[in-house]
C-alpha cells in the first residue's frame, strides 16, 4: 500500500507540472513617425541632436540603417507595412485591404488599440480593421502639439486593460508639417531668417495661420512651379528638426512610462515612420513626389522583450536594405504564431536570406524602386532612361549609372514587381468636411495623401 501510495504522489506531481500555465506572450508596442527621414536622426550620424532619447533606446536594440518605406506617402506606405503586401494589393477602391497584423493578433489573444494623429489613418479608409479601439486624434490649430496629449491617452488606457496581451499602434504626426513644434523646441534650432519670395508657401508649413492665398503659392512650389532659397530651406530644415526632436520626448515619455509600469521589459518595442521628407534634395520639397532616399528611407529600431533573442542577437545596428512590409511576419515569427497569408513579407530575423525579396517601393505615378545590396534602381513601365545609383558609393544618388551598367540594370529589372502598379489611394472628396479641413491645414492636395 506505501508503495502505491508513493506512486499515486509521484503521478499527481507530474500532472500538476503537465497544468503549468504557459509564458504569457509579450505586449507588442509600435510607434509610427509620420513623415520622419532617416537623415534627419542622430540616431544615423544627423549633425543636430534631433532624437536623444530614441538614440539610447536604439542602444540596447536592433537597429536597421538602411530602412525603406514601400511608398512616399502616408496611405499606401502604411497600409503595406499593416498588412504585409505591396501598395497595389494593399489599398483597393480607396481602401486598405486586409488582413493586417491587427486582426491576426486580435485572433490569437491580444487586445488591440490604436492611436491615430493622422487623418488619412482612418476608419474611413479601412485603418481600423483588425482593432479592437481605433481612436482618431482630432489635432485642432496646434496640430503638432497634441502627441504629448495622445501619450498619456495610450497610458492611461493601457492602465485599464485587461490581463490580455495588448497590440499597441501609435501614430504621431510629427514630424510631419506644419513645422510648428511647441516650447521648448520651438526655436531650439535657430532663429527665424526671412520668409523669401515663397512666403505663402513657407507659412502652409510653419503652420503660422495662412490664408487661402498662401495655399494657392504653397501648391506652386509643391508641385515643382517654383522653388526655394537656400534661407528658405534651411528655416525648414530646422523646425522640421525642432519637429522631430520633440516627437522624440514624446516616444521618451512613452518609454518611461512602459518602464514605471514594468511593461517595457516585457514588450516588443517598434519605432519606425511611414515615409522620409524632402528638403531640396533633387529639386523637391516634402513627400509623395519621388522615389530618392530622403522620401522613402525611414528609421527603423527594434527592442526585443527580455528573455527573447533571435539568432542569439538581442541589439546592434544591421547595414542589409530590408522593407516595412516585412514586418508583420517579423512580429508573428517572434511571437511563435503561424505568419501564413502574409504576401511577400518575410521576416527581418530570418537567417535565411535567400527567400527574401529584394527592396521594392512605390510611387503614386506608377515609378517602381528596386534596391538590391548597394544599388538602387528607379524605373517606370516602359521606361528606357532608368535611373541606377550605387547607394554606397553615392548616397546622395546624384550620378546616374544606367549607362554604363547595363547588365546591373537588367538584373534588377528582372527584380520589380510584375503586378499593377496603380495605387488606388483615396483623395479629400473621399472624406468627410471636418477631415478635409483638417487634411488642408496640413497641406494635402486632391488624390496625394
Amino acid at each position: 500500500m506505501h508503495r502505491i501510495a508513493v506512486l499515486l504522489l509521484a503521478l499527481a506531481a507530474v500532472a500538476t507540472c503537465d497544468r503549468t500555465e504557459p509564458t504569457p506572450r509579450p505586449d507588442v508596442v509600435w510607434v509610427v513617425l509620420d513623415a520622419a527621414s532617416a537623415g534627419h536622426f542622430s540616431l544615423y550620424g544627423y549633425e543636430r541632436n534631433t532624437t536623444p532619447r530614441i538614440d539610447r533606446f536604439a542602444e540596447g536594440s536592433l537597429v536597421w540603417e538602411r530602412a525603406y518605406a514601400q511608398a512616399p506617402q502616408t496611405t499606401s506606405s502604411t497600409a503595406s507595412f499593416l498588412t504585409g503586401r505591396y501598395p497595389p494589393e494593399a489599398i483597393a477602391k480607396k481602401r486598405l485591404q486586409g488582413p493586417t497584423l491587427a486582426g491576426r493578433l486580435r485572433a490569437a489573444g491580444y487586445r488591440t488599440v490604436a492611436f491615430s494623429e493622422n487623418p488619412w489613418v482612418s476608419a474611413r479608409v479601412g485603418f481600423d480593421e483588425g482593432f479592437d479601439a481605433f481612436h482618431p486624434v482630432s489635432l485642432g490649430a496646434r496640430m503638432n502639439s497634441k502627441s504629448r496629449a495622445t501619450i498619456a491617452r495610450a497610458l492611461a488606457d493601457m492602465d485599464e486593460s485587461s490581463g490580455q496581451p495588448l497590440f499597441l499602434y501609435l501614430h504621431l504626426l510629427p514630424p510631419h508639417s506644419p513645422y510648428n513644434a511647441p516650447p521648448p523646441m520651438r526655436g531650439r534650432f535657430g532663429r527665424s531668417s526671412p520668409r523669401g519670395k515663397q512666403r505663402g508657401f513657407m507659412t502652409v508649413v510653419l503652420g503660422d495661420q495662412p490664408e487661402p492665398a498662401d495655399f494657392k503659392d504653397f501648391r506652386t512650389v509643391l508641385l515643382g512651379e517654383a522653388s526655394l532659397s537656400s534661407a528658405e530651406l534651411d528655416l525648414l530644415r530646422a523646425r522640421y528638426d525642432e519637429n522631430l526632436a520633440f516627437v522624440d520626448a514624446q516616444v521618451g515619455e512613452l518609454l518611461a512610462g512602459l518602464r514605471s509600469r514594468g511593461r517595457l521589459g516585457r514588450s516588443l518595442v517598434i519605432v519606425s515612420a511611414d515615409h522620409g521628407e524632402a528638403f531640396g534634395e533633387h529639386g523637391l520639397v516634402m513627400h509623395s513626389s519621388s522615389l530618392y532616399d530622403e522620401q522613402i528611407r525611414v528609421p527603423l529600431v527594434m527592442r526585443l522583450p527580455e528573455g527573447m533573442s533571435e539568432g542569439g542577437e538581442r541589439s546592434g545596428r544591421r547595414r542589409e536594405p530590408v522593407q516595412l512590409v516585412d514586418l508583420p511576419a517579423t512580429v508573428l515569427r517572434l511571437l511563435g504564431l503561424t505568419a501564413t497569408d502574409t504576401g511577400p513579407g518575410r521576416s527581418l530575423l530570418d537567417p535565411a536570406q535567400s527567400g527574401r525579396e529584394p527592396v521594392r517601393s512605390f510611387a503614386p505615378d506608377g515609378t517602381q524602386a528596386v534596391i538590391e545590396g548597394r544599388f538602387k534602381l528607379i524605373t517606370s513601365k516602359g521606361d528606357e532612361s532608368p535611373l541606377l545609383f550605387d547607394l554606397e558609393a553615392d548616397p546622395g544618388e546624384r550620378e546616374n549609372l544606367a549607362g554604363t551598367q547595363a547588365d546591373r540594370v537588367a538584373r534588377l529589372r528582372e527584380l520589380a514587381w510584375r503586378g499593377s502598379l496603380t495605387i488606388a489611394s483615396p483623395g479629400l472628396g473621399d472624406v468627410d468636411d471636418d477631415t478635409r479641413d483638417q487634411l488642408e491645414k496640413l497641406g494635402y492636395l486632391e488624390g496625394e495623401p
